[in-house]
């Protein structure tokens, strides 16, 4: 009776711990998940930045090569 009651106890632990250790997991990975939510936008605004970059590059030996100027 005295095994089963420490196991019970033991179990019961174990769940609490892990319970907390999920719950502290998941609150890291919501924060993770936001964050990458902001840098992917910023990753989007550099790369429509580029292809402005890239747009105007070709529009301008576009020009030099058709003699415009």
């Amino acid at each position: 009776m005295q095994t089963s009651k420490h196991s019970h106890t033991e179990a019961t632990t174990w769940i609490t711990n892990h319970t907390e250790e999920i719950e502290k997991h998941t609150k890291k990975l919501v924060e993770l998940e936001s964050s990458l939510a902001v840098e992917e936008k910023e990753l989007d605004t550099i790369r429509d930045g580029l292809k402005g970059i890239k747009l105007l590059r070709l529009d301008v030996n576009s020009s030099e090569n058709s003699g415009i100027h």
